[in-house]
């Protein structure tokens, strides 16, 4: 541990460094425990440590003040460069002794720091003994002492290694590490250096096909991502493109042919440079057949069109305009108005992308849903706020115990189900004004708890984990803890469970039970199968949360469904029966009525609807 300031003073009064400090021109500072001496550009720093044991050592190395500073007005942030000495074949630590003088062991040690520092304190010496190749800070100090070719050529020799890791461990931090040095070398020295791409397009030519409910669908293309932070993408059916969110901070339109149409990069979307890319929000906007990426819209010509963020994010905090996120944008046909959702602020544009005028919130929302010319508000644990696109309130839901930390909205915006943090969850019926609780597990039915294989039940392990609305808002479908599958009629909220009884022998689970008898262990591997009961002439799942919905999605205007559970697809009708099953086939999207994605390990495919 470094050295106590107690410590020092003791050290220092009793005089065990005066017979070394005698003998050279360093000089002690003792708020940083260091010996230090500066030499031209150089700092030689001796740094010295006393452990538990009561046992001195010295760490050596140099600094460059001026190169920090220097770096410091290129990119407003510091280099940490320190140039470690080593000694071959030297023990570097000492016990301390109760005399008034150092060791002639340590002695001799500290003269032999001092002759490696001074030898070190050049900059043919650290560029030749560089502790890595692949040290950005060692090109930097190239760029520094105007040596620009020999900076280029290790550039470019760090970006490769960069890429080259990439491809072996598909570890997206090395996608960072390039991204950032991209940034860099262009700020100093403008240099463009390679992009790496995460993902290749295949067009595919034995064309594979899913069929389920009567329907057959067709592979139209098929993308092999390396790296799942590249799964992020858009859509645009009507025009057969799709945007997709590369991991290396570029954006590519494509056809359904698997052909890049249009290419774009950070440098077209300035707003949005040093934010992580799997973080920007990109989507579409159906009734104009326009891609959007954050506050930027792709216009029918692919070209970029940026929404102005005016006054009040900017003026009263200007960190909001990097901070925000981007909570919602949206087109009222009726109005022919853009509306942009971000921070606490609400922007409206006019059809050709022009700042109309801006509506302040007193608080930032969760999140915002917005559909005939309503505008609801999301808060955590307090409100539901409800207003036209004036800004002026139409319901407000005060002090209510919203017990959600996730929320769906129908697609009328007629209903709001909260959920997540809690067993039991709330649905808002934002016609009529009113709310109503929903229990995913009855645990108030008698009996229902003490039926549970593993003979308790936690309320925590009871949350809903996915939820959805029926497309017409009929009924709605959810997934909670323990591997329970449920809907509700809507507007009633009557429940019903899903029981996938051609599935039950999927819903196992296998463990090892240890039993000791007479000093005598014992194991061995039991399963655990899913199980049926009747309660009140009511059939009930008992699961497991291993079993849990990933994702929920509807067919021909809800008249049917599918729950995920892990890699299998199961499908129900409108009356709840459950009628087909695809086994590992992987996550499907249904996109539209006519194109689905079926996403499994690192490739997503492209299915279209035979007619």
């Amino acid at each position: 541990m470094p050295i106590k300031s107690k410590s020092i003073e003791e050290l220092y009064t009793q005089k065990y460094l005066n017979n070394f400090l005698e003998k050279t021109d360093y000089k002690f500072v003792k708020k940083d425990s260091c010996l230090k001496l500066k030499s031209g550009e150089f700092s030689k720093q001796i740094r010295i440590h006393i452990n538990e044991q009561q046992r001195i050592s010295f760490n050596p190395y140099l600094m460059i003040p001026k190169f920090e500073k220097w770096y410091y007005q290129q990119l407003q942030r510091t280099p940490h460069f320190r140039f470690v000495i080593k000694l071959p074949n030297q023990q570097n630590s000492f016990p301390i002794i109760g005399d008034n003088h150092l060791p002639e062991e340590v002695i001799s040690y500290l003269e032999k720091i001092v002759v490696a520092l001074e030898n070190a304190a050049n900059f043919e010496y650290i560029l030749k003994n560089k502790e890595s190749e692949f040290m950005q800070v060692y090109a930097d100090i190239l760029v520094y002492r105007n040596r620009i070719p020999e900076a280029k050529e290790l550039y470019k020799k760090i970006n490769q290694h960069f890429g080259r890791t990439l491809t072996e461990t598909n570890n997206f931090r090395y996608l960072g590490h390039s991204r950032d040095l991209r940034q860099k070398v262009k700020k100093l020295i403008d240099l463009d250096l390679d992009v790496f791409r995460l993902f290749q397009l295949k067009i595919t030519q034995n064309k594979s096909s899913l069929s389920f409910i009567g329907r057959t669908y067709t592979e139209i293309l098929s993308l092999n991502f390396k790296s799942h932070h590249s799964n992020n993408f858009s859509i645009l059916q009507e025009k057969e493109l799709i945007l997709i969110n590369a991991p290396e901070d570029f954006f590519y339109i494509i056809n359904f042919k698997g052909e890049i149409v249009k290419e774009f990069n950070l440098d077209d979307f300035p707003e949005l440079k040093g934010k992580a890319g799997h973080k920007i929000q990109i989507g579409m906007i159906e009734s104009k057949n326009l891609f959007f990426i954050e506050n930027y819209i792709i216009d029918d010509r692919l070209k970029v069109k940026k929404l102005e963020i005016n006054s009040l994010i900017n003026k009263r905090n200007p960190t909001h305009k990097s901070e925000s996120t981007l909570i919602g944008l949206f087109y009222e046909v009726e109005n022919d108005e853009f509306y942009l959702y971000i921070h606490n602020v609400l922007f409206i544009y006019n059809d050709n992308y022009q700042y109309v005028r801006e509506i302040e919130f007193s608080s930032v929302p969760k999140e915002v849903n917005f559909s005939h010319g309503k505008i609801v508000f999301i808060n955590h644990y307090k409100s539901i706020h409800v207003t036209d696109l004036t800004g002026t309130p139409i319901i407000k839901y005060e002090n209510k115990k919203i017990p959600g930390s996730s929320s769906i909205c129908s697609p009328k915006s007629e209903y709001f189900y909260f959920y997540f943090n809690g067993t039991k969850s709330y649905l808002f019926d934002l016609n009529k004004e009113s709310a109503k609780v929903l229990w995913a597990h009855p645990t108030y039915i008698k009996d229902y708890k003490s039926n549970f294989i593993d003979g308790r039940i936690d309320p925590v392990c009871l949350d809903v984990n996915k939820a959805k609305i029926s497309p017409d808002s009929s009924y709605l479908v959810c997934g909670a803890f323990k591997g329970k599958y449920v809907t509700f009629n809507l507007p009633n909220c009557e429940r019903k469970e899903l029981i996938p009884k051609k599935y039950l022998d999927k819903l196992q689970l296998t463990k090892e039970v240890t039993t000791v008898n007479n000093s005598k262990t014992t194991t061995k591997t039991e399963t655990i199968e899913a199980k049926v009961i009747e309660l009140d002439n009511e059939e009930y799942l008992i699961g497991y949360d291993d079993f849990m919905i990933k994702d929920i999605q509807f067919y021909d205007n809800g008249n049917y469904f599918s729950i995920q559970i892990m890699d299998d697809v199961l499908f129900w009708n409108k009356s709840f029966k459950h009628v087909e099953t695809l086994l590992n086939v992987g996550t499907i999207d249904n996109i539209s009525e006519e194109i689905i994605l079926v996403r499994k390990e690192d490739k997503t495919m492209f299915y279209r609807m035979e007619n």
